[in-house]
């Protein structure tokens, strides 16, 4: 919503059952144009942090913030931004840091996490960029990672893209035992 925070109604009666609280101010009023729903959670990200927001009471039962190691990184009192979509799979959500419009150049410290979908637990990140203006996907409606992950997930593997390098990247368990 308009306002920063999310609102769930009664679809019988039309009242509105329940209305979450804001993530932070002022930056967490704007939020990104995706969102994913798994696991009992409404999973929220704006520029201050991904919000695992309740279905059942509209409570944000966890919150994840990526502190920047230097105060003036980026404008968004001392943290990461996250604006694009995510990935839920195998009882994790994968999420990017992100800007709708990065400057230039481009934030260094952007990261790739693998979350706890229930916990909010950082289970794994590594430094990938996702955003980067560019004037072609622009031009086709949107930017890289503005309203799509860029990256898939399959049988217990990720490939997502890392714009910082160009590369596509797969992770996953791998094998977990060695014969001859």
């Amino acid at each position: 919503m308009q306002n920063g925070q999310w609102y769930a109604w009664d679809l019988r009666t039309g009242n509105i059952v329940w209305k979450s609280e804001l993530s932070g101010w002022p930056w967490g009023v704007f939020g990104p144009y995706s969102f994913v729903s798994a696991y009992g959670y409404l999973y929220s990200y704006d520029f201050v942090g991904v919000h695992a927001i309740n279905w059942e009471t509209g409570k944000m039962d966890w919150s994840f913030r990526s502190p920047t190691p230097v105060q003036f990184e980026t404008p968004y009192q001392g943290y990461y931004s996250w604006h694009g979509a995510a990935k839920a799979a195998d009882g994790k959500l994968y999420v990017y840091n992100g800007e709708h419009t990065p400057s230039q150049p481009v934030t260094r410290g952007w990261r790739l996490y693998c979350l706890n979908a229930t916990t909010g637990d950082n289970i794994w990140d590594i430094p990938m960029g996702q955003l980067i203006w560019n004037t072609i996907w622009f031009n086709l409606g949107g930017i890289p990672g503005s309203r799509i992950f860029q990256g898939a997930i399959a049988d217990g593997y990720l490939v997502a893209t890392n714009e910082y390098d160009g590369y596509l990247y797969s992770f996953g368990k791998g094998k977990s035992a060695t014969t001859v």
